[in-house]
């Protein structure tokens, strides 16, 4: 029996083993977006020439193989995610993720190259200082380098009008990259 409980926790190591050396699923839905699935929240890949943006870091756990997916989808630098939520499946990955891009927006606090991380202020405020007394606060290389306070944050990267918004429900922001509205005079 012994030895029979040996192999089934052997066989689940090796599959759970297997599990994480298997490439992360990639859906491209426009000529210049693709989608992640598996990332423990998706993450939405933007590429153009300004570089990649992210919507979503995915989990801490899934961070090398969020890279991985990326890279397999450009070699273009990451240049800034947009964090939806303070959930660690959507922000996990902000520090090794953000630590292989390079900033969008120049930082003046720090000479430490990295993406540039964006969210309403809310999402850094529950990943700084929980509610829940039990919730410890989220490392601070998984913060976001910058947020804004207004409904939202309008902006044109990749050649494309970006518009990140808070969500009513004050727990997580909305991020719509416009297929509409593409800057073709700029």
């Amino acid at each position: 029996m012994k030895l029979l409980s040996g192999v089934i926790a052997a066989a689940s190591i090796l599959a759970a083993a297997d599990a994480r050396a298997q490439p992360l699923d990639t859906v491209q839905i426009r000529p210049n977006v693709w989608v992640i699935f598996g990332a423990g929240g998706n993450v939405t890949v933007h590429v153009g020439e300004d570089g990649v943006i992210l919507v979503d870091s995915g989990s801490e756990a899934m961070a090398a193989r969020t890279l991985v997916a990326v890279q397999a989808i450009t070699k273009a630098p990451i240049r800034m995610i947009i964090d939806t939520s303070a959930d660690p499946e959507h922000v996990g990955g902000n520090d090794k993720v953000g630590a292989a891009g390079v900033p969008i927006n120049p930082d003046n606090f720090t000479d430490e190259e990295r993406a540039t991380v964006l969210s309403h202020e809310n999402v850094l405020q529950r990943m700084s200082a929980p509610k829940n007394r039990n919730e410890k606060p989220a490392p601070t290389a998984m913060w976001p380098t910058e947020t804004f306070t207004s409904r939202y944050r309008s902006f044109y990267v990749n050649d494309e009008a970006v518009q990140a918004s808070r969500a009513s429900s004050r727990r997580s922001i909305v991020c719509s990259i416009s297929p509409f509205r593409r800057c073709h005079s700029c």
